[in-house]
């Protein structure tokens, strides 16, 4: 059953908001590429002077600068590599997902949010697992459970996701620590589930005072308008 036009605009505005997350995060990554760079640029210039000035440089120090700057534009390519595939998730409604690929980049893309709780995310994903369906949807559904997690997490601690092959699609499941009271669970809960519905996944909460566990059912998706 289709939402109506307020639950319509709702779920426009998460849409919009999980793309707006994702993003900013990645921008804020390559700000910091960009401020690192910037930092290598000025001792670059510092030695340039010196030169001027007849001192001798280091080939070591010369060969130190240049391996940071490598290191920074390796991440900053890896950065919009993920951000890029991410964008392109909304270029078709339905299509053939590759989960080990798409969930991955997922991963990469929220590890920062993991980080700044002093903590980390892992994945252990079966390869070679096509579904049919949403890849947008099914990002934004695996977002919600991940933010969730996350935000319960302390120092060294892990919040897990895994995806396995069932007979209808693939079970993917997100592990972390009980959520933090700050979150809006009944809110955030209820549009969880909300999108899930919209491409006939099926998801199921655990809650406790010491874990969070989310189990997405992930089903080959049929367009009925089209079969």
């Amino acid at each position: 059953m289709p939402p109506d036009k307020n639950r319509e605009d709702e779920l426009k505005r998460s849409e919009l908001t999980f793309f707006g997350q994702i993003t900013a995060s990645v921008t804020h990554e390559m700000n910091n590429v960009i401020g690192i760079i910037e930092q290598v640029a000025g001792l670059l210039e510092d030695l340039a002077v010196g030169v001027e000035y007849g001192r001798a440089i280091d080939p070591e120090k010369l060969k130190g600068i240049s391996a940071r700057i490598i290191t920074q534009t390796e991440r900053g390519t890896d950065l919009i590599k993920r951000l890029n595939y991410f964008a392109h998730t909304v270029d078709e409604p339905v299509c053939d997902c590759e989960m080990d690929e798409l969930l991955q980049n997922l991963v990469d893309l929220c590890q920062r949010f993991a980080i700044l709780q002093k903590g980390s995310l892992e994945a252990e994903l079966t390869p070679y697992l096509t579904v049919r369906t949403n890849p947008f949807v099914l990002e934004q559904v695996v977002f919600i459970a991940l933010r969730l997690s996350i935000s319960g997490l302390q120092k060294e601690g892990i919040v897990k996701l895994t995806c396995v092959k069932i007979d209808s699609g693939a079970l993917i499941t997100v592990y972390g620590p009980a959520v933090s009271e700050s979150e809006p669970k009944e809110a955030t809960l209820e549009l969880i589930k909300t999108l899930a519905e919209l491409y006939n996944m099926t998801i199921n909460v655990e809650l406790s005072e010491q874990s969070s566990l989310f189990k997405l059912s992930v089903p080959n998706y049929i367009d009925e308008a089209v079969s």
